[in-house]
């Protein structure tokens, strides 16, 4: 039996922060899937087995910290990063936190499926996050609603990070989505440990404070 054709997209690999953790989890569950990436940051520690993350034009230092402006060339360069892979697959899983379910490379798929952190806030709430309140967002807010939703539509399954990215889904796109919490490095929050031995004395005796005399040595 011939084995099945997979590739993982990321929306842009910016730091070793959450969704890249999550990323970097998915793409060693299959070691032999391919990587995409709008772009990524040099020197970001991610262990991906030795695997080469194939990116777009976009992955410039001009370009890789002005996403605002990129934001209408990235349909763009996903396709021309699709037609230069020369690759059709047969699952794509793509971690979205933007715009990521858009990438030509899952249209293209037989299934496509999706890990969302969250629809984009500054389209779908704005109230947190201050990029929606800029006025070119606001001008295409209604379009990039139209077509983040029409993207959304497309896919075969979408799973979400927590039940109120679930809410958030639904209430955005119209969809439903089961929650698959994402992998958490909860070593430094052993039990018996105090604020005092995880925080700076500093950042602990501000905490203490804000929860009463008793805090920086119940938590």
């Amino acid at each position: 039996m011939t084995e099945e054709s997979l590739a993982i997209v990321h929306e842009w690999v910016s730091a070793a922060a959450g969704s890249e953790k999550v990323f970097e989890a998915i793409a060693q569950l299959y070691a032999g899937a391919d990587l995409y990436a709008l772009s990524v940051q040099p020197g970001v520690p991610l262990d991906l087995s030795g695997r080469k993350v194939l990116t777009t034009w976009l992955d410039h230092k001009r370009f890789r910290d002005r996403r605002s402006l990129t934001l209408p060339m990235m349909p763009v360069a996903w396709r021309l990063l699709q037609a230069r892979s020369g690759r059709s697959y047969d699952t794509v899983i793509t971690s979205h936190h933007a715009f990521a379910t858009q990438n030509s490379i899952g249209r293209t798929a037989r299934r496509h499926l999706a890990y969302v952190h969250s629809p984009a806030r500054y389209v779908w709430s704005p109230a947190l996050d201050p990029r929606g309140n800029v006025w070119p967002v606001k001008v295409l807010r209604p379009a990039l609603k139209r077509v983040d939703r029409a993207a959304a539509r497309r896919l075969t399954a979408v799973a979400a990070n927590s039940a109120e990215v679930a809410r958030r889904i639904q209430e955005s796109w119209g969809v439903d989505a089961t929650v698959i919490h994402p992998p958490v490095d909860t070593r430094f929050l052993a039990p018996g440990e105090t604020i005092r031995s995880i925080f700076p004395s500093a950042t602990a005796s501000c905490l203490a404070s804000l929860g009463g005399s008793n805090t920086k040595d119940s938590i």
